[in-house]
């Protein structure tokens, strides 16, 4: 019995100073106009956690210490990537877009015939 709560608390006492060391950044991700980009991903390079935009392109986002390495990505834009230092301001990702997507191909496939 000893031992459980012995583990139990060494459980708690880990998760505790994981979640205490938990650093929140906020920021947003913009087009080369400024307008937010509702829905993009940002994402923490070193431990893959991610999160996604609101409709007006502001995120925030927990890590696990600093430096973190930030990764914006969104369809049709080159992904960004910024390093953060501190979280005493916000981050802006300014995505330039990606003029190498000239068509979109969409293929179907009927198997079955179906009967209404």
């Amino acid at each position: 019995m000893r031992f459980n709560q012995f583990i139990l608390g060494l459980l708690f006492t880990i998760i505790g100073t994981s979640v205490v060391n938990a650093q929140t950044i906020k920021g947003i991700v913009t087009d080369e106009n400024g307008q937010g980009l509702a829905f993009s991903n940002v994402v923490d390079k070193a431990t893959s956690n991610g999160v996604t935009t609101d409709a007006k392109g502001n995120f925030e986002i927990k890590v696990g210490g600093f430096p973190a390495t930030l990764i914006a990505k969104y369809v049709g834009y080159q992904n960004k990537t910024i390093e953060v230092t501190n979280a005493t301001e916000a981050i802006v990702f300014k995505l330039d877009t990606n003029n190498s997507l000239d068509e979109v191909v969409v293929t179907g496939n009927r198997s079955k015939v179906r009967m209404y």
